[in-house]
């Protein structure tokens, strides 16, 4: 079964599982059609993630 989940910046994402006896459902009019995210778009969320790791880290140092 293929999910899709929104990611940073909206970012399409995702995630192929193995569940028993289930198919992948059809879209329907509140799940549209997402596109695939480009090299750059997933760059950038992967850059953003970091960033707000670091960040994070940084904080928890100081405590």
């Amino acid at each position: 079964m293929k999910q899709v989940c929104k990611g940073e910046g909206g970012i399409a994402v995702e995630q192929e599982r193995q569940l028993r006896g289930d198919s992948d459902p059809e879209p329907g009019p509140e799940e549209p059609e997402v596109r695939p995210a480009t090299d750059e778009e997933v760059q950038a969320a992967v850059e953003a993630f970091f960033a707000r790791y670091r960040r994070v880290l940084e904080r928890l140092a100081t405590c």
